[in-house]
Formats: structure tokens, sequence, C-alpha cells
């Protein structure tokens, strides 16, 4: 099965998302009952901050004393909008795939402080024909990214000009003629001081399946824009567990000042493979990607000290990931982390990075 996304194009306006951010690090760990990333595991002093019934946040007591569950509720399409807040006024709105766990995090650095959060999906059997029925379900159900973005808070603005290709059409995502989409999901922080409109997004889909050999491919979406006077770095990274292999990726952009830059090409081993075109604007830093065995992302690094807010930056990575027969490709980790400090913030945890 081949499948192609062409003719994309992002208008990206200023302060297009709600005022969001978190001055806690979070990284989403799995439910209880599915083993963490082998890449990322959570620090012995991080505990259980809250539990819910989609939802699970684990992190550092300190970094958010009283964190508490405002608001869940399964949405029609099954997937879920959960949002918490702790006594600061910090938290978070997560949207998607129920059955994740959060685990926060943040810190101080010499550039500043960073926050950070990373997003567990649940466990993935896939035994022969599991694909097919979850990307049936998906489709059935009428879900899409650009439907989370809008359940975890993104404003429609924001969702239309980077997230438009996902919309649905009476359930049906028109460009994705192959119905291969099976998982998504939005998270969205709250609160911080350093920058606004931080936000990211994560959408797989099954390219190709032989038994429990799989081919997915996974497209992660980030925006932040800076705070005046503090450049930043952002972070969005998607971590697998042992034996997943992350085999193409699109080339990252770089510029300084800001332009848009076109980026468009196949992806693919073979004859399974991926057709992209995208438009994005980029300001004033450059972006490298990270990838290897265990995990794969892109992270932005902004060198400018802006006196106005510019133009709302985002970075997007789209990648063909390998999970033979003994690995795992369920319980992936999300990674959003944002802010000054971020640059030092031990995102990238393996010696390869």
């Amino acid at each position: 099965m081949k499948f192609n996304v062409f003719g994309r194009h992002f208008t990206v306006t200023a302060g297009a998302a709600m005022t969001a951010g978190l001055a806690v690090l979070g990284v989403l760990a799995a439910p209880a009952s599915a083993l963490a990333p082998a890449a990322s595991p959570a620090t012995a002093s991080e505990q259980l901050l809250g539990s819910s019934n989609a939802v699970k946040v684990v992190g550092v007591k300190a970094a958010a004393q009283g964190l508490r569950l405002v608001f869940e509720h399964r949405n029609q399409d099954g997937s879920v909008t959960s949002r918490w807040t702790a006594n600061n006024g910090t938290g978070f709105t997560y949207a998607g795939t129920p059955g994740v766990t959060v685990d926060l995090r943040n810190g101080n650095t010499a550039h500043g402080g960073y926050g950070a959060m990373t997003v567990t999906f649940p466990k993935t059997d896939k035994k022969a024909g599991s694909g097919a029925d979850l990307i049936s379900a998906y489709r059935a159900a009428g879900r899409s990214t650009y439907t989370d973005a809008l359940n975890a808070g993104i404003s429609k603005a924001a969702a239309n000009a980077q997230l438009g290709k996902y919309r649905t059409v009476k359930g049906v995502v028109p460009y994705d003629i192959s119905g291969s989409f099976y998982q998504s999901g939005c998270i969205q922080p709250s609160g911080p001081r350093d920058v606004i409109g931080v936000w990211g997004c994560f959408t797989r889909r099954l390219i190709q399946t032989n038994g429990s050999d799989w081919y997915v491919g996974d497209d992660l979406v980030a925006t932040e824009n800076p705070g005046l006077l503090q450049p930043n770095t952002l972070y969005i990274l998607m971590w697998y567990g042992s034996g997943n292999t992350v085999v193409n990726w699109t080339a990252a952009p770089g510029s300084t000042g800001c332009h848009d830059a076109t980026l468009s090409g196949s992806l693919g081993v073979g004859s399974i493979g991926l057709g992209y075109s995208e438009t994005n604007k980029v300001c004033s830093g450059s972006t490298s990607v990270i990838h290897d065995s265990a995990h794969w992302g892109l992270d932005w690094i902004d060198n400018s000290a802006y006196w106005v807010t510019p133009p709302q930056e985002q970075i997007e990575e789209i990648g063909v990931v390998h999970s033979p027969p003994s690995a795992s490709i369920g319980n992936s980790a999300l990674e959003l982390a944002w802010g000054p400090g971020a640059r030092d913030s031990g995102s990238c945890r393996t010696p390869s990075c």
C-alpha cells in the first residue's frame, strides 16, 4: 500500500493558539499495563500525581503541587479530553486516544527555565488483522488529529492553518485515500511565562503489515510563540521501545530571519512509500533531526531575542518506522519540550544524540 500527502500549505499567525504552556515538564508514560519505552525511563524521584479514567499523571511532586483533574469527557469519536491544573495555575489539556500516562518535569539552566511533556500511548497488539481493525475503528468514528486539536483547546485558526490536512468531511479525511490512520493525540500545556501558543500533536498511520511485521508513518507537529527577548528551543520527539527502527524521515529546514520553507519528496523503503510536500514558516534559528533506533524527532533552536512577538513558529517531521514481530510499536512516547532552557534540558537521552 502506498500513501500520498500532497499540496499542504501552512499559514502561520502569531497568537493563533490559545495562551498555553507549562512551568513543569511532562513526560507521558504508558498506563500500568504497558511498559514505558526503554529509552526514556522515569526517574526515581517521580511519583504518581493523579489518575483518572483516561489519563495517569506522574512526575516530581514539587513541580505540580495540588495537581487535580478539572474536566474529563469522552468525545463522540471515542477520543478523550482531559484537563488538569495545579495550585499555581499551570497544567495541561490532553485530547486523543485514551489510556495514556503523563509524566511532568521542569528545570532551570543557564539559558533559563524549560518545560516538557511526553505522552505515552497504550500498547498495541500486533496480532494478525489487528491493524485493519484499528484503522476501521478510527475511520468509522470520524476521528482526526484536527478534531483532537480542537478538543485540546487549540484555536480553530491554528488547527485550520497547521492541521487542516486532517480535517474530516463526513467522517473521512479527504486525502487519506488508503484509510490508514489509526492513532492520534494533541497536548497543550497552560500557564508558562516565557512562551505562548505551545502545543504538539501526533498522528500515526499504518503503511504496511505482514502479520506482526509492521511499517508505520508518524507525523509530529509542534508550535510556540517565543516570548519577548527570550530565545527559545522547541522539541518534539517520538520515543520507541526496543527493536523498532526509524528507516526514513523528512529533511529539517533551517534559516535565519523569517521565510517560507518548502519541503517535498518521498519517504519509503522499497514499495513502502509516503509522498509529502509542505510549506512552513521558519524564523531566525535552525532545526535539526534527532534519530536513532530508540527515538526520532526534531528540535528548533531560536537564536534571536525579539522586541516584538514574531510569527508563530512551527516544526513538523514525518517519518517511517519499522516494527518487526519481536518489537512493540505501541506505548510510543511523544515528548514536547520548550522554553529558553530547553536546549539544555536533556530531552535527547541517548548517546547517539
